[in-house]
């Protein structure tokens, strides 16, 4: 199932697939900060945020300017990066998810790319022996500390606070914006979106955390096909046929293209600076 919307992530990403959102969250983490860059800008620059339309957004930005590192429901920059470390490595290239990971893409491209001359049993078995291992590496740092951070703190920080004030028309208003992007961004693609992360970034972050709309794009693109090929690499059992193993070798064909075109983006290696070491 492809993610469009905060409801498919939920479904795409629940049960005992949390680690497949954690990656997204990672991948999206960016977007926190620069919500909190606008929360910072809200006491500020007061004369800029003169009315509001949503009489909530007010406390959300006071919550997001005081409470973030200071709470359980509101971990900062260095805390989301010990959820996300342990987990996906360090982007050193030499972590176990990092090298599992590149293991399965590189049998799924294979056999993308060059079935049609080489033979089909044996690139469909390179991608078998490839997937249990980051299977089984996935299922064993799944647990309760994964599911605190995909299903407790992430999503009320992320999905409660920060996404809601990047979507508001009052607020990105400041910043010269007339596009409010969908109420299913980030979790869905959206051009409006990647102008607020562009417009926001150029204005408030400093210049080695700002983004450009082709950066942004192509990092989302990361976060949410990575999330669907992890939840289907879980989903996958080596006893079904070729048509399952198909839809998960698609899955991971189009996780390695979104990582292929977000390495040939000049701006997304920006975002990777950003947090470095937690996107893999």
């Amino acid at each position: 199932m492809p993610i469009s919307g905060p409801e498919s992530f939920k479904d795409v990403t629940g049960g005992d697939k949390a680690v497949a959102g954690l990656y997204a969250y990672a991948q999206l983490d960016p977007l926190i900060e620069l919500a909190c860059h606008v929360a910072a800008d809200f006491f500020a620059r007061p004369q800029l945020y003169v009315s509001l339309g949503d009489e909530d957004m007010p406390a959300r930005l006071a919550r997001l300017r005081s409470r973030v590192g200071h709470s359980e429901w509101y971990p900062s920059a260095d805390q989301r990066r010990a959820m996300y470390e342990p987990v996906f490595g360090m982007g050193s290239g030499d972590s176990d998810f990092e090298r599992l990971r590149d293991g399965l893409l590189a049998a799924a491209a294979a056999f993308a790319e060059w079935s049609q001359a080489t033979g089909i049993p044996m690139l469909r078995a390179r991608v078998r022996t490839a997937h249990r291992p980051l299977r089984e590496y996935l299922r064993g740092v799944s647990g309760a500390t994964v599911d605190w951070s995909r299903k407790r703190a992430l999503p009320a920080i992320a999905d409660n606070e920060a996404y809601p004030v990047l979507r508001d028309r009052d607020l990105i208003a400041v910043f010269g914006l007339t596009g409010t992007p969908a109420r299913e961004w980030p979790y869905q693609e959206d051009a409006n979106g990647d102008k607020v992360v562009e417009e926001i970034g150029r204005q408030l972050a400093g210049p080695e955390h700002r983004l450009t709309r082709e950066g942004f794009s192509a990092l989302q693109r990361v976060a949410l096909r990575g999330a669907e090929a992890l939840a289907a690499v879980l989903a996958f059992d080596e006893g079904q046929g070729d048509d399952r193993l198909d839809e998960l070798i698609t899955a991971c064909y189009t996780w390695h293209a979104a990582l292929e075109a977000r390495h040939h983006t000049p701006a997304a290696s920006v975002a990777r600076r950003e947090l470095g070491h937690v996107l893999p």
